[in-house]
C-alpha cells in the first residue's frame, strides 16, 4: 500500500512539474504588448497614436507604416528586424536601401534601413502582390494589418485608399473601419402612384355605387 502511494505520489508531482515548466515564458519570447501582430509581423501604422496602443509609450515609432521599438529593437525576431540608422551610409548600399528618418527629429533621433521606397496612392499603383500602406508600396502582410486599421471620417479613407466610407464595427466592441458600403444609404423615395392605377383602385367602388342606384 505505502508503495502504491509513492507511485501516485510521484506521479502527481511530475505532471505537476510539466504543467509549471509550460506555464513559464519563453526565454527571448516576444512579450504580450509588442510591435508584431499574432502572425509574427510588425505592427503596421499611420501615425505613432497607433504605436502607443503598444503598451511601450514612446519607445515605439511609426516608420513609413511600420511600428518599430527604436530605442531598443533587441527583442525582435531576426527575420523582422531592420538595421536602425542616422544617414544613408549606415545602410546598405547593396540592397539598395535608404535610412528612413521619422519626421520629428527632435524627439526621435534614428531611422529603419528600408528597401528603395515606392510611393502609391492604392494598391493598383504597386507590384503585383503588393499592398499600399500609408501612401507607400507594402507586402502583402502587412497590407491585410492596415487595412483593419481604425477609421475615423469618410474622406480619411478615401484618402488612404482604403475605400470610400468609414463604417461601424459589426458590435460596440469592435472599431470603425474603412469600407465601399455606404452605412447610411439614402432611403428610396416612397413609389408614387400612377393615374392607371387610382383609377384601377375607384373601379370598384364606382361599381358598387352603381349597383345601389340601380336598386332604386
Amino acid at each position: 500500500m505505502d508503495r502504491l502511494s509513492s507511485s501516485s505520489l510521484l506521479a502527481f508531482l511530475a505532471v505537476m512539474a510539466a504543467a509549471s515548466v509550460a506555464l513559464t515564458p519563453m526565454a527571448g519570447r516576444w512579450p504580450a504588448a509588442s510591435g508584431r501582430s499574432s502572425g509574427g509581423v510588425l505592427t503596421t501604422c499611420i501615425d505613432d497614436s497607433d504605436c502607443q496602443k503598444l503598451g511601450e509609450g514612446s519607445k515605439y515609432a511609426c516608420f513609413l507604416y511600420i511600428c518599430y521599438p527604436w530605442k531598443d529593437d533587441s527583442g525582435v525576431p531576426a527575420s523582422e528586424k531592420r538595421d536602425l540608422c542616422r544617414k544613408k551610409s549606415d545602410c546598405s548600399a547593396k540592397r539598395g536601401q535608404t535610412c528612413q528618418r521619422h519626421q520629428d527629429r527632435r524627439k526621435i533621433n534614428k531611422g529603419l534601413c528600408m528597401d528603395e521606397v515606392e510611393y502609391c496612392d492604392t494598391p493598383k499603383d504597386c507590384p503585383p502582390g503588393s499592398g499600399c500602406c500609408n501612401g507607400y508600396c507594402c507586402e502583402q502582410r502587412y497590407f491585410q494589418q492596415y487595412k483593419a486599421l481604425p477609421c475615423v471620417t469618410h474622406l480619411g479613407c478615401q484618402d488612404l485608399g482604403l475605400g470610400q466610407y468609414c463604417c461601424p464595427g459589426k458590435d460596440n466592441s469592435t472599431s470603425a473601419v474603412c469600407c465601399d458600403t455606404n452605412p447610411n444609404p439614402t432611403p428610396a423615395p416612397p413609389k408614387t402612384r400612377t393615374a392607371g392605377a387610382a383609377t384601377a383602385a375607384l373601379c370598384p367602388a364606382l361599381l358598387l355605387a352603381a349597383a345601389v342606384l340601380n336598386r332604386f
